[in-house]
């Protein structure tokens, strides 16, 4: 095999390894419900596809891997996916602020007059900055005219969360057949369930981060393994270097993404099915129209 043929084979198997990791980095994308009001595509910053193309070219020069520079490239793409802390902490920070909201309420209710709409209208004012645009719709709704049960039902939505939809399905219920009196203690009970969940998360969260730090052991032991028999023992990775062994090499890099895909997902949280989801609020809006 001359050594443009050589080229070419590795350059083959090196597309194959990338669609390989490909696939793997796919995977490692964060899942849950869909999102409909608030669903974003995920794509790639110009600073972090600025890294991944920089890793390429170093891994590219030092070991002249064009497989192992591309799974480098990929790896570096797919980092900001890669671990769960970030969305955890933004899911945890909006548990809070439902569970705020929801003690709002409930010291509204106790020791006053108000109805529904009136305590949803005066919590909305002092609404916890985590969900304070979707109550700030709300609150437009309600003043233009809209019915309070087809509000709730796009609060719902905008919440877009399994506690929320226990409190909506309260207080749609509760605003029809209850008094403000039971109000109060539909609010108590579903505050303190929120906080329940917030405390489970902190215990879910907790068991999270060693799995993620078992994902950043893995990750910095290979970099120091290949490193070290680069420099220490290069003839025993010199077989790399060929065409024939871009296609082992192929190998490894599929046993390590496996290993990584693995345990993101033992690490992924995934959170229970809503009870109003985005089906059923388009059928009640329809029903109530027509």
């Amino acid at each position: 095999m001359t050594s443009s043929a050589q080229v070419l084979f590795a350059v083959v198997v090196a597309g194959l390894a990338a669609a390989t990791v490909g696939c793997v980095a796919a995977a490692l994308r964060p899942a849950g419900p869909r999102r409909t009001l608030t669903r974003r595509r995920i794509a790639v910053a110009p600073v972090t596809a600025g890294a991944a193309l920089a890793a390429v070219v170093v891994v590219l020069v030092v070991t002249r891997w064009v497989a192992a520079a591309l799974a480098a490239g990929v790896l570096v793409a797919v980092w900001s996916n890669l671990f769960q802390s970030v969305g955890a902490t933004v899911e945890r920070r909006r548990v809070a602020a439902i569970a705020k909201w929801l003690e709002d309420l409930r010291d509204l209710q106790r020791g006053s007059n108000l109805d529904l709409p009136q305590a949803l209208d005066r919590a909305a004012v002092r609404a916890p900055k985590d969900i304070e645009s979707e109550l700030g719709r709300f609150v437009d709704r309600v003043r233009h005219h809209t019915p309070i049960d087809r509000a709730l039902l796009g609060l719902a939505a905008d919440l877009d969360h399994p506690t929320s939809d226990l409190a909506i399905a309260a207080m749609l219920f509760a605003y029809g057949h209850a008094s403000g009196s039971t109000l109060y203690d539909t609010f108590e009970e579903l505050a303190a369930t929120a906080r329940d969940e917030l405390s489970a998360r902190d215990q879910i969260d907790r068991v999270r981060v060693r799995f993620e730090s078992s994902m950043r052991r893995m990750i910095v032991i290979l970099v120091v393994l290949i490193a070290y028999l680069l420099i220490a023992s290069h003839d025993t990775v010199a077989a790399y270097s060929t065409a024939t062994g871009q296609v082992y090499l192929v190998v490894p890099i599929a046993i390590w993404a496996t290993a990584l895909w693995w345990l993101r997902r033992l690490s992924r949280y995934r959170r229970s099915v809503r009870h109003l989801d985005d089906a059923a609020i388009a059928a009640q809006a329809a029903a109530v129209t027509s």
